[in-house]
């Protein structure tokens, strides 16, 4: 099950327990049993480590040797290996995980190693936002924007739309590495006080020590009442606030991704009985690390994971819903960059869709799955039989006498603002 590369290591070891083995035999074992994270097995300074990333470094040291878990013969790769490899210069098979050719950076790594080079930037499932631009580096996840530019004070408000999420405070010098290597001109959550003549970091902690890294490098610039710092290749340097600059944020620790709402469900029509859990911290566990879980519907003793997007008000005011996202209330979005409309009551928006949930309910609730017989209607849509409700629209699913293109356009027309079916997303045409 493991293919053996002289002189290679994997560097990348979250969401596996730090320990050492001993014996080959032991630590392969071990990678075995961890069937979803462990990736293959590190040998280094006569140790053996678990190890969870999928690209493969040449190591510093000659003695070093990995061991990448795989079924498949040399030359082959995929989860029925039966893709074909391309010949590797190097001398080595490929990777029987990835395809690619192992070895192929400039840069040598060890185990331990700082470089962000040797960094791999795969965000870890277990802590960091499945979402575009995020990246994990020592424990922390940390969003870098390389195409939008914004002014400090709107930096700081996009980075805040993620739950406990602020501009990137820097707590150590192998982080001053890896945040310069990943910023081209952003800005970074420091300022300066000319009040009190010091750097401040955006939790209020003074930067006594880290005011050594920031360079004045623009000459022509004089700091004024409040600076903000900027994190380019080489060096940090103060700026006017007020420019536009890209940003990277930083999130630390294991943050709750589930915000209560109270007598609302969510609708998913579909339900196994797998999915049905007897606690809460089960469920929760369970749909976090589950990419197409969006949330928990809690019903009486039962706690159910639900996979759609459709908020709904419950006749049974006991229902509540756990909503998963990212984004933190008020906020909505794949970058959580929307803020939410004004909704009745205090009542948070739906952060999958932005929308209050208008007063919608379902047809049938007298089973132990929420909507499992019914379908959702009401909002603004017409009471006669037929209507349903899907986020923010209505649609009347004719399912009597066939008609012409022109007779139904005519049938539709005659409800108010209606007409036949055009659709506007991938998700409308999927419901």
């Amino acid at each position: 099950m493991f293919q053996f590369y002289a002189g290679h290591i994997i560097t990348q070891r979250q969401n596996l327990l730090p320990k050492v083995y001993s014996s080959l035999e032991s630590a392969e074992n071990a990678c075995l049993y961890e069937k979803t994270h462990c990736t293959g097995v590190v040998r280094s300074q006569k140790q053996y480590h678990l190890v969870s990333g999928t690209e493969v470094f040449r190591s510093s040291n000659k003695a070093d040797a990995l061991y990448l878990k795989t079924g498949c013969q040399p030359g082959y790769y995929g989860s029925d290996c039966q893709a074909t490899c391309h010949p590797c210069t190097n001398g080595f098979p490929c990777s029987g995980v990835t395809g690619h050719c192992v070895g192929t950076a400039s840069v040598t790594c060890s185990l331990h190693s700082q470089d962000p080079r040797c960094c791999p930037s795969k965000v870890s499932r277990q802590l960091c936002p499945q979402r575009p631009r995020w990246h994990y580096f020592l424990k922390a996840c940390y969003y870098v924007e390389d195409t939008k530019t914004k002014t400090w004070t709107e930096a700081r408000s996009a980075c805040q739309g993620f739950k406990e999420t602020d501009l990137a405070k820097i707590t150590n010098s192998a982080e001053k590495v890896w945040i310069q290597f990943k910023g081209d001109n952003s800005w970074i959550g420091l300022t300066y006080k000319k009040e009190d003549f010091r750097y401040v970091w955006v939790d209020g902690t003074s930067a006594r020590s880290e005011r050594a890294w920031v360079m004045k490098r623009n000459r022509r610039h004089t700091l004024t009442k409040e600076d903000c710092v900027v994190a380019f290749k080489q060096y940090l340097s103060p700026a006017d606030c007020s420019s536009l600059r890209k940003w990277i944020c930083k999130r630390e620790g294991d943050v709750n991704l589930f915000t209560m709402h109270k007598g609302r469900a969510l609708y998913s029509p579909y339900i196994s009985t797998a999915s049905i859990y007897n606690t809460l911290k089960k469920a929760t566990d369970t749909c976090s690390v589950l990419q197409t879980c969006t949330g928990i519907v809690a019903m009486g003793e039962h706690y159910i994971l639900q996979s759609g997007m459709e908020l709904y008000n419950s006749r049974n005011s006991s229902v509540k819903s756990f909503i998963k996202s990212d984004c933190i209330s008020g906020r909505f979005g794949l970058l959580c960059e929307f803020k939410c409309p004004l909704c009745e009551q205090g009542m948070a928006c739906n952060p999958y869709t932005g929308l209050c949930g208008d007063t919608v309910f379902c047809s049938k609730e007298n089973s132990p799955i929420p909507c499992g017989k019914g379908s959702i209607f009401g909002g603004t849509c017409p009471v006669e039989n037929g209507w349903q409700y899907w986020q923010g629209s209505c649609y009347y699913i004719h399912t009597a006498k066939r008609q012409t293109w022109l007779r139904a356009r005519d049938l539709c027309r005659r409800y108010r603002d209606t007409d036949l079916l055009w659709l506007t997303s991938p998700g409308e045409k999927v419901y």
